[in-house]
């Protein structure tokens, strides 16, 4: 019962994957695409997912059907695990007759989607392990075995270099405030991710990803790829350009990109051109423009976005090797000169005295 608690309550608070969405239209898509009536396709699925979210999303989706409503009608009930785009997509193929075609480039776009969030995931997990071994390690010299030649330096007598009585004094006040120095930590962190989930940290946090060396072009072709790929898909199936930014706003997770897209659909209500929108509002990336302004100008819009969204997502992927070479013998690097400095610390007196003996 706990563990069905805790799967119902992550069901509450978190959306569905780029995957789990990938699987669920390619499902859909199979079944419909084959003959097979919505209702009992929605029933199939439901009882051989185990995604809780999910299957609740299609009992819901089954029995609206059953009164005579649409299909997008149950997964609008359960809003908060589905994207909008996600929603509006299975709206409109409703409304168009060509929800198999929707539930087609849904699974391709989620499907990409969820590539490329597995890959940023992934390039980022070697880092993490080496800093946090590395910060343990540190930690342990510091705490453990600093104290231990402390004693035998001062038995052995002589001056002590600075460097060695610097981390003498380290390792004491560690040794002596190690719960304070956890307490500060763990409250630090727990401030820090109660200020991110906050609208203005939000906004701070992805501000500060746009401006942050090395890092901020990954996170600019990484939004921009996803805009891209959601535009075509819109724009192929006949959403106007209105109504489509306006979508793409509500699903962006950047708050400063939403900004910019809402702007630029603004400046479109008034008469402007798509291009100089965008780059009024402030997207600047110039490939991106040029793209959007020949489809506008040759009327295929979803054919430049199409090609955009590529570009970009090769982009990202590139970036993602790139600078995963990098940092991998940088942060290794980082770290043994930490590590590398408190062992010489340690073993400068040691050598000193064993040259006056």
């Amino acid at each position: 019962m706990k563990e069905e608690k805790k799967r119902q309550f992550k069901g509450r608070t978190n959306k569905a994957s780029p995957k789990e969405l990938s699987l669920l239209c390619s499902q859909l898509h199979l079944m419909v695409s084959a003959g097979m009536n919505l209702s009992e396709s929605l029933m199939v699925i439901s009882e051989i997912t185990k995604d809780p979210r999910i299957k609740k999303a299609l009992i819901d989706a089954y029995m609206e059907i059953a009164r005579g409503e649409q299909l997008y009608c149950g997964f609008l009930k359960n809003k908060d695990s589905f994207p909008a785009f996600f929603i509006h997509m299975l709206h409109f193929g409703e409304e168009t007759g060509s929800l198999d075609t929707a539930l087609k480039k849904m699974d391709v776009y989620f499907d990409k989607q969820g590539i490329i969030r597995d890959k940023l995931k992934s390039s980022m997990t070697y880092p993490a392990v080496v800093f946090v071994t590395s910060m343990i390690v540190i930690g342990a010299l510091l705490t453990f075995i600093v104290p231990g030649f402390a004693v035998t330096l001062e038995e052995l007598g002589g001056e002590l270099p600075a460097i060695t009585g610097m981390m003498l004094s380290m390792s004491s006040f560690i040794r002596g405030n190690f719960i304070l120095l956890t307490f500060l930590f763990l409250a630090s962190a727990a401030i820090l991710a109660r200020y991110t989930k906050s609208k203005r940290g939000k906004e701070k946090m992805d501000s500060l990803k746009f401006r942050t060396p090395f890092i901020r072009k990954i996170f600019r072709q990484s939004v921009l790829s996803d805009f891209c790929r959601n535009m075509s898909i819109m724009v192929s199936s006949g959403f106007n350009i209105i109504k489509a930014l306006e979508l793409c706003a509500e699903i962006t997770e950047n708050t400063m990109f939403r900004r910019q897209i809402l702007d630029s659909a603004s400046l479109i209500k008034k008469g402007g051109s798509i291009g100089h929108s965008f780059s009024v509002s402030g997207i600047d990336d110039r490939l991106f423009l040029s793209l959007v302004m020949t489809g506008e100008d040759t009327g295929a819009m979803e054919n430049m976005l199409e090609k955009a969204a590529e570009y970009f997502e090769r982009e990202v992927e590139n970036l993602l090797e790139r600078s995963l070479r990098l940092l991998e013998p940088a942060v290794i690097g980082v770290m043994a000169l930490i590590i590398g400095t408190i062992i010489i610390s340690v073993m400068l007196p040691i050598i000193s005295i064993m040259d006056t003996i």
